[in-house]
């Protein structure tokens, strides 16, 4: 029985169960971890399960056959490239796999649809470009403990929110929560467990199948599951404009982005707070659009472009002045 066939309170309850499962896999995984390569370091790449959770999830659903194979293709690199977590892959690997990646996966929806070779190795080639761009762009956003786990959490409840099918994108947003939720408890504390590479990974991963369903897709995904990416392309954009400045070699450690500022500057958890007044600001924004009259696609984009941007520059000016650095704290553990 697919899993949106399901009662709402049988979901309810399988999503609670692979939330605790979660919670005690992250244990297990932290617990190894330690013993196998040292307390001095800590775990990281617990982010892979995320891949194969939303393989799980959209098979048991019901999903199309294109999301399952795609989704099966990023399972795979996924798990590739959790070697970085574990080994630190070289700069051209990483590149290598996302390249790998980002052609399989854009040669598949377009072949799937039908189309002829040239849209086909077009998609591929577009898509190759795009999985480098944004797992970089999220990877950059995964330096503080909270601060990924936020943008997945946002994106999974819009996702979840506006999907306009409850087999092809509901069961990737609940897959998603239950596995960031869990995690984001654990990681509460800091340096307790990081997302690492390959779940940063997994999830740029989930955007290029957003753009490529979008594009020639069985069903499309919801342009609102793209509002929370909106902070974190205008921040990486800047950063990467300001280090090209300086002359700042890209792979040199930097605390440049916003988050990574306030994290500095400000006390607990109010590097957060950027991402969530952004998200509520351009949803709300959109939807005053969408009673205007826009279409839904042009209201969103309409809304990440006029919010997101003065939003960003203006707390950098007011919350996020003076020298970044590294924030000052013990290594806690599991």
């Amino acid at each position: 029985m697919p899993l949106a066939g399901l009662r709402v309170e049988t979901s309810l309850m399988l999503a609670l169960a692979c939330a605790l499962g979660t919670f005690v896999l992250a244990l297990v995984y932290c617990r190894v971890w330690r013993r196998v390569r040292g307390v001095e370091r800590t775990p990281s790449g617990f982010g892979v399960l995320l891949a194969p959770a939303m393989l799980a999830a959209a098979w048991l659903a019901g999903a199309s056959t294109t999301l399952r194979i795609a989704l099966a293709m990023v399972t795979a690199a996924t798990l590739i490239y959790w070697l970085d977590d574990l080994l630190e892959l070289s700069a051209r690997s990483r590149v290598g796999i996302a390249i790998a990646a980002g052609a399989a996966v854009g040669a598949t929806f377009p072949a799937m649809a039908g189309l002829s070779l040239v849209p086909i190795v077009a998609l591929a080639l577009a898509a190759s470009l795009i999985t480098v761009l944004l797992a970089s762009m999220v990877n950059f956003q995964d330096g503080a403990d909270l601060n990924l786990a936020t943008m997945i959490a946002l994106t999974a409840g819009l996702l979840y929110i506006f999907a306009p099918n409850a087999r092809e994108w509901v069961p990737l947003a609940v897959a998603c929560l239950a596995v960031i939720l869990p995690f984001a408890l654990l990681n509460a504390r800091p340096a307790t467990i990081y997302f690492g590479d390959s779940g940063s990974f997994a999830f740029a991963m989930l955007f290029v199948l957003f753009g490529l369903a979008f594009l020639v897709g069985p069903v499309a995904p919801p342009p609102e599951a793209a509002i929370p990416s909106a902070l974190a392309v205008v921040d990486t954009a800047v950063v990467t404009l300001l280090r090209i400045r300086i002359r700042q070699p890209f792979t040199t450690r930097h605390y440049f982005h916003l988050y990574q500022r306030l994290q500095r500057h400000q006390l607990g958890f109010t590097y957060l707070l950027p991402q969530i007044v952004n998200t509520a600001l351009c949803a709300a924004a959109a939807y005053a659009l969408q009673l205007a009259g826009l279409p839904r696609f042009w209201s969103v984009a309409v809304a990440m472009t006029v919010v997101t941007i003065p939003l960003f520059f203006a707390w950098r000016k007011w919350f996020a002045a003076g020298e970044p650095g590294p924030p000052v704290r013990a290594n806690a553990g599991c």
